[in-house]
């Protein structure tokens, strides 16, 4: 069930039928405005520093194709094209799907190839605009699941119940994806090998539900750790001597064969009148600098004709203290290489510390059956700005509070 229809013959639902080909598009031109022009947002982690002082057209702005051709009674393909900005614009990155499917018997669907992932609410549609209540998902839920697609299988059964229907799904993979994690380093490729996960949803004409888990596990570590010499300085044995603590970071900050969890329960519910969704989420990281956490949000909405106010409510919050890092002694600091380690492993930690508050008001506007115009404003209070580029230098932009002003055009043909 989508929040506002489906673009074209959606693949992903696991439904295999006529046309035999079928084509559609998608896109987003938007707009945003930080009232604290050296904090910039981000829609997910790996997403660039979209903005131009306190202006930003690239943070939302996203234009996708897609087709799907029926190959025989019980087989179909799908490829989805998506364009946005991000670290590296390549054929590679911007291809989100590429699978086939084959139905064996009613209810059953294998595919192989590209395929999303699929352990949240939006996982058929989160670059589609258009198909959902917002200006973008809610970045404290949807922001930290880096991954969009996986290189693999999955296997779908859907069953009728009750009402409605049972859909349960399972996938494994692997995929790279390149990504900026933090501030001033280059851009690079992230190996994600294995990734396995799985879905349990139910859905009939108002409601959805769904529990899903996703697993992936670092395949190598970021060359940067290595390129800027802060792993070598942490393990260099007169760094440990004179700072002990730097071996626990250099074992801490390592990211091969590493994993992260991440677990969701959510729901949704659409009488044609009022629109209510909501998610909660729980990641679980082995990789030091990648703090546990929670997260959730809460949206509800009230149509009235062509209009849909909305309030929304999400929340990410790391589990237990900060990670604090021990500075070496005060002697130590006089020494530049030292002082750099010691700022560098400071920073990781830092940069992807992710602890927020935001309330959002917005209004959707459907001009048309496939036309949307979007306005919102995001009030965050940042207590860590994981989510957000500071591009301030020396300024902490912690415990503080920040206004985005944003406004869109969505389309679906």
């Amino acid at each position: 069930m989508l929040l506002f229809g489906t673009p074209g013959t959606w693949a992903g639902e696991g439904t295999i039928g006529k046309p035999r080909v079928r084509l559609s598009s998608f896109g987003t031109l938007g707009m945003a405005y930080s009232s604290q022009a050296d904090l910039h947002a981000q829609r997910d982690w790996g997403q660039p520093d979209t903005f131009q002082g306190a202006w930003s057209w690239k943070l939302d702005s996203i234009f996708g194709v897609q087709a799907n051709a029926q190959l025989a009674d019980t087989l179909n393909a799908g490829v989805q094209l998506v364009l946005k900005d991000r670290p590296a614009v390549t054929l590679e990155e911007s291809l989100q799907w590429g699978f086939l499917a084959w139905q064996p018997s009613e209810g059953l669907v294998l595919r192989g190839g590209r395929l999303g992932i699929d352990f949240y609410m939006l996982s058929d549609y989160r670059n589609v605009g258009f198909a959902y209540l917002w200006q973008r998902p809610p970045i404290e839920f949807y922001g930290p699941l880096l991954p969009y697609h996986v290189d693999g299988f999955d296997l779908t059964y859907q069953h009728p119940f009750a009402d409605g229907i049972v859909l349960a799904k399972v996938y494994a993979g692997t995929t790279r994806q390149d990504v900026q994690l933090v501030s001033g380093v280059s851009a690079e490729q992230l190996e994600l090998t294995p990734m396995w996960g799985g879905s349990l949803s139910y859905e009939n004409e108002r409601w959805r539900l769904k529990a899903g888990f996703g697993h992936i596990t670092f395949g190598d570590d970021l060359s940067y750790l290595d390129s800027t010499g802060l792993l070598p300085g942490l393990r260099e044995p007169l760094v440990q001597w004179i700072w002990p603590a730097a071996q626990g970071y250099a074992d801490d900050a390592t990211m091969k064969g590493k994993s992260i969890g991440f677990y969701s329960l959510g729901a949704s519910f659409d009488d044609n009148t009022w629109l209510m969704s909501g998610e909660l989420g729980y990641l679980d990281s082995e990789w030091g600098p990648v703090q546990d956490s929670f997260s959730a949000y809460l949206s509800i909405g009230r149509r009235w004709g062509h209009l849909t106010p909305y309030v929304l409510l999400a929340a990410i919050e790391p589990v237990g203290e900060a990670k604090s890092i021990d500075a070496p002694p005060q002697f130590a600091l006089s020494d530049p290489a030292l002082a750099e380690i010691y700022a560098g492993t400071k920073g990781l930690y830092s940069d992807l510390l992710s602890d927020q508050r935001t309330l959002s008001l917005g209004l959707r506007w459907d001009v048309s059956n496939n036309m949307a115009m979007k306005f919102q404003w995001d009030h965050s209070q940042v207590r860590d700005d994981g989510l957000w580029w500071n591009t301030s230098g020396d300024s902490d932009f912690t415990d503080t509070r920040v206004n985005v002003l944003s406004a869109s055009l969505n389309w679906m043909f």
